[in-house]
């Protein structure tokens, strides 16, 4: 696989480090230093970065993404996870499924019960408590 840097195609597979720089004056924001040595000043959006620092893995059978409005309703059918991304700039390992891509925010379900709601930064014993911590939550009387 090949990535665009200005006019010039890289293979992915001879890049051994991917550095972001702050304010270099000219525009470049992303430094690629190649296997061989050689480095190269790019400028790359920040979708094409991610995309280059993120890794992926495949989840172990069990895992589920919960959809649940402000209500703590369901909004559609849990759905199982089939591989985790993790990302450098984000705090949590985002959830993949076979319906859509990484899953900012999300509740997943583990094999065992729990329920990790990546917006409260905690893990809930059970599903049902995470839903009343949520219904809760969206719903404080004013």
């Amino acid at each position: 696989m090949f990535i665009r840097v200005d006019s010039t195609y890289i293979n992915l597979d001879q890049i051994a480090q991917v550095e972001r720089l702050e304010n270099s004056g000219r525009g470049w924001n992303t430094r690629l230093t190649l296997k061989d040595g050689t480095e190269r000043d790019a400028h790359l959006d920040y979708g094409t970065v991610e995309g280059l620092t993120e890794f992926i893995v495949p989840a172990p059978l069990g895992y589920e993404v919960l959809f649940v409005n402000k209500k703590g309703e369901r909004e559609q059918e849990k759905q199982p996870v089939i591989a985790f991304a993790f990302s450098p700039s984000s705090l949590h390992m985002m959830p993949v499924t076979v319906y859509g891509a990484k899953h900012v925010n999300f509740a997943v379900r583990t094999p065992e019960g729990q329920v990790l709601g990546s917006m409260y930064n905690k893990v809930f014993p059970t599903e049902e408590a995470f839903l009343d911590h949520h219904r809760n939550y969206w719903n404080k009387p004013d």
